[in-house]
């Protein structure tokens, strides 16, 4: 009976994987090809991408028709903050949300933001310090570009 090493194993799945990814990334509208970032930026717009923080400091102080788990909800923007640490102040990628909520509102959770000439955001939730009377929730967005 042939000895199968676990090299060998590894380095099967590791061939395999790399085959089933090339099959599958057109799927995916993935590529390695130079030149087709345009074209992924345009399926990820068409995915609901976050806005850039441009897009949100239009918006400070103004409220957002939200849905969350199919219930709505309205939610003021109250602040948006640097991420610490700092790798350049203000970026467009790196920033946190702060939203007030009356309560009771839902507690986390992934949240569909609305509001007029701002395009919709689907962004995570989550509560933060201790509700009196409204309770803060905070998106972090951190990307790459």
């Amino acid at each position: 009976m042939p000895q199968v090493s676990r090299r060998t194993i590894v380095a099967a799945g590791v061939a395999g994987t790399a085959v089933l990814a090339a099959q599958a990334a057109p799927a995916f509208g993935w590529s390695s090809r130079p030149g087709t970032t345009a074209s992924a930026k345009a399926a990820s717009a068409k995915a609901g991408t976050v806005p850039g923080r441009s897009v949100f400091a239009a918006a400070l102080g103004e409220t957002f028709q939200a849905a969350v788990g199919g219930s709505p909800a309205t939610l003021r923007l109250e602040a948006i903050d640097d991420l610490v640490p700092e790798s350049e102040p203000g970026t467009e990628n790196r920033f946190s949300l702060l939203f007030s909520a009356a309560l009771p509102t839902t507690g986390e959770g992934i949240y569909i933001l609305r509001r007029p000439g701002t395009p919709t955001a689907t962004l995570f939730l989550t509560p933060v310090g201790s509700p009196e009377g409204t309770r803060t929730l905070q998106a972090i967005i951190n990307r790459l570009a």
